[in-house]
């Protein structure tokens, strides 16, 4: 089984680096956005089965896709990327089926998340 992916993250640097850092067990094809509104628009036009999501240089936007997805054709797992502390999430969305993995990402970590999520 193909796990599509769509990665949405602002800085292109770490692009690679969470790519990277996807099992080589796992068959995927990903999807690349680096933005909150392009990341919308892919869930809007195409089906993806896990949204790693990634909108560091503006946090809100993370949230913003997770609100945004209530009404999106594509409704796939949710795993947020953060650094430092936890994030703060606003109080009217329901983020149950959000998974938080704290950054930097390594293989490991990575491989952990995904099986705990069904994937591996």
């Amino acid at each position: 089984m193909t796990v599509r992916i769509l990665v949405a993250d602002d800085s292109r640097a770490s692009q690679p680096s969470i790519i990277t850092q996807l099992p080589r067990s796992l068959h995927f094809d990903v999807t690349e956005a680096v933005s909150g509104q392009e990341t919308i628009t892919l869930l809007n036009t195409a089906e993806f089965e896990l949204l790693l999501l990634n909108l560091s240089r503006s946090p809100a936007d993370n949230f913003r896709v997770v609100e945004a997805m209530t009404h999106a054709l594509c409704k796939p797992r949710i795993v947020m990327c953060y650094t430092g502390a936890y994030p703060e999430q606003p109080h009217h969305l329901s983020v149950e089926t959000i998974t938080f993995i704290h950054t930097p990402l390594d293989r490991r970590k990575i491989a952990t998340m995904l099986s705990e999520l069904g994937f591996l």
